[in-house]
Order: C-alpha cells, then structure tokens, then sequence
C-alpha cells in the first residue's frame, strides 16, 4: 500500500519520513501473553494532525506445532558420540568397560557412599579431639576465653542438638571431609557424648 504514495517514505530512512510536508511517525506496542493480544499506536509519538489511537484484537492460535528439530538433533548428536564409543572398542575389551560405557550413555551411575563406616570415623574423630583437646596450654586458653559470664550462657539441650543435624544430603560441609553421616552418627552414641563434650566447652572444660 505504501507504494502507492510517492512522497511516504519509511521511518529511519535516510529521508525523514513524510507525507505532504508533515512528519509522519508510527509506533506500535504488543502486550499480552495469552491468546489475545492488545495492539496500540502511541499517541504522544503519532503525528499532531493526525493523532489517533487505535487497538486491534489479535486471536492466537491456541495449537503451536510441536519443534521437533531439537530433538532430532540432539538424537543424532547422540547416535554419532556412540557410534564413535563403539569404534574404540575391540575384542581385547572387558564386558566390565562395555558396560561402563553403555551406562554413562543411558545415563546410569552407581552411587557411591561418601564412606563406608560412618560410625566407626565418627568415633575415631572424637578420640582424636578428645586428644588434641587435652593439652594443658589449650584447656587454659579456652578457660581463660570463657571466663566472662553472660547471660545467655546456657547448657545445650539434646532437642536443641538434633535439631541442629542435617538429614537430607550426606556430604561433607568443611574441608576436614567429616559428612553429615557422621556427625549423626555421634549424636546416637549411648551417652550424648558428643552433648556433654559441647556443653564442657562452654565452661571451658574439655575431657
């Protein structure tokens, strides 16, 4: 249609647009993201003798097709990387390399436990600290520490120190490598333990 006017030429060309002398600038916004969409000019960027606003209501089709491009390349991406696995094997392979390679491309992998006897380093970590806490020079500085009353000092309440145990992933939340596992672990120990070992640490007293 716009061919049809000589003197209309299209915005940020290399003319300014216009149409008799006047300035002609069309703008237009597209919201919504449902199935209906609101078309409108703008009218503070429309023309000052032709001002006007208008809204046209766009039904979307409510059925898209289904992209399967992606897929189809993600397959043969696939189909490929295992046709190279293949090629590298041999008579000389193991069934155990075999199948290693056809699970890490099903995508399967054995979960290994972050150690096999949690309780047993549980208890090996608390005699090792019971060791080093033992030393004469650090019960005197830890001592000396806390010897400021306050008055939130409080013992600590079993309720308190299984509240405090995370349960839901076993991994290891320092770099000393002790699992959550673990810690569990000494909270179970006939005793509370480990509930007596913080509650002397706060007097500044450690077995």
């Amino acid at each position: 249609m716009m061919e049809d006017f000589e003197e209309l030429h299209l915005h940020d060309a290399a003319t300014p647009t216009h149409t008799g002398g006047g300035r002609l600038d069309l703008t237009l916004t597209v919201n919504g993201n449902d199935c209906i969409q609101n078309v409108n000019g703008i009218p503070e960027l429309l023309s000052d003798h032709w001002a006007q606003e208008y809204g046209i209501h766009l039904q979307r089709s409510t059925h898209l097709p289904n992209i399967t491009r992606k897929r189809e390349q993600i397959k043969t991406i696939c189909e490929e990387k295992w046709l190279e696995n293949m090629g590298k094997l041999s008579h000389d392979t193991s069934m155990t390399q075999v199948w290693k390679e056809v699970n890490r491309v099903r995508g399967k992998h054995t979960k290994h436990p972050r150690h096999p006897d949690p309780a047993g380093k549980a208890s090996e970590l608390m005699r090792e600290y019971r060791e080093r806490a033992a030393k004469p020079t650090r019960e005197a500085g830890v001592a000396a520490a806390v010897r400021p009353a306050d008055d939130t000092d409080a013992p600590i309440m079993r309720e308190e120190l299984l509240g405090a145990r995370k349960t839901s992933r076993d991994t290891a939340p320092g770099v000393d490598g002790i699992t959550h596992s673990m810690l569990n672990a000494g909270c179970n120990v006939t005793g509370d333990p480990l509930l007596h070992l913080y509650n002397m640490s706060l007097t500044g007293n450690t077995p």
